[in-house]
């Protein structure tokens, strides 16, 4: 589960992101592997908390994202428990 918010952070600072599950956007958000990302991002799309257009991925919600980049720029962590 904390992937899955890693990588919506990952998203949210990028704004729309390409090539997710590349080795440079593993390493560059700190992620574990493609294919946990590749899981990640399934399980996220499937909540509608992350979509998918041309292989293109972004966060639909505008004040989720907005939200996130806020959280992300401010270094809190939102960890549900």
């Amino acid at each position: 589960m904390l992937l899955n918010y890693m990588q919506l952070y990952a998203i949210a600072s990028a704004g729309k992101a390409e090539k997710i599950m590349s080795a440079g956007f593993i390493r560059k958000y700190s992620l574990v592997s493609s294919s946990a990302v590749q899981a990640a991002a399934r399980k996220l799309m499937e909540l509608d908390l992350l979509t998918e257009e041309d292989n293109i991925y972004f966060i639909p919600d505008i004040l989720f994202r907005m939200y996130l980049q806020r959280l992300k720029n401010t270094n809190i962590i939102f960890i549900p428990s």
